[in-house]
């Protein structure tokens, strides 16, 4: 948005019917209009769809200006992009700031000029058939799936022992060179099962002085 409230399209995205999500609207703003400090407005976006439906959403703002302009930011949804056509509305200001001396409290409202967002129409081969839109989500939840199993068995490699070391008189599970689990005390295992141990270090000697071994 510029000084005199006028907005300008700085960057064009090609948008069309029923996309979701992938598209999100910046409103560079100022930071100060006609004296007037744009971080003290609370920023709303009043627009009409293509259908005639009237929406009034307030956009994100970043916690950080981008260069020097208030950046608000506001995803298009699936409902905002049901119908193809053009999207009309304009940004509005609104704050409440403190009067002269002696005077109460008084609402500001500053509002930008008009905003045009086109939706193209879809073109699809597969446009009506319903089972077809079903479909669509079933894959969708059948990728979500598929990322969390990866995810559970990526954890799993990362914590499975992977080796067994003697350390101080104790036998430890390790996993990529950590320590996992509890240790077991070489000297409550029962003879035989100290006899093979001792013959997997290929007959080195044990006890509790003894330097850190690995069993592989």
């Amino acid at each position: 948005m510029r000084d005199d409230k006028s907005l300008i399209e700085t960057e064009r995205v090609k948008i069309y019917q029923r996309e979701a999500n992938t598209t999100v609207l910046r409103f560079l703003i100022p930071s100060e209009i006609e004296g007037n400090p744009m971080d003290k407005f609370v920023c709303v976006f009043k627009f009409t769809l293509p259908g005639g439906t009237k929406y009034c959403i307030q956009p994100t703002k970043s916690e950080e200006l981008y260069n020097g302009f208030i950046d608000y930011q506001m995803p298009l949804t699936s409902d905002l992009t049901e119908e193809y056509g053009a999207i009309r509305g304009n940004l509005t200001f609104l704050a409440v700031v403190d009067g002269e001396e002696g005077e109460e409290q008084k609402a500001l409202a500053m509002h930008s000029g008009d905003v045009c967002i086109k939706i193209h129409k879809k073109t699809d081969i597969f446009a009506g058939d319903p089972k077809l839109e079903a479909l669509d989500q079933r894959i969708l939840k059948l990728e979500d799936m598929i990322a969390k199993v990866t995810g559970a068995s990526e954890t799993y490699d990362d914590e499975k022992a992977d080796d067994i070391e003697f350390i101080d008189g104790e036998i430890w599970l390790m996993s990529h060179g950590e320590k996992i689990g509890s240790p077991i005390p070489y000297d409550s295992l029962e003879s035989e099962v100290q006899d093979t141990i001792k013959e997997s270090l290929d007959g080195s000697t044990i006890d509790g002085d003894a330097e850190d071994m690995t069993v592989d």
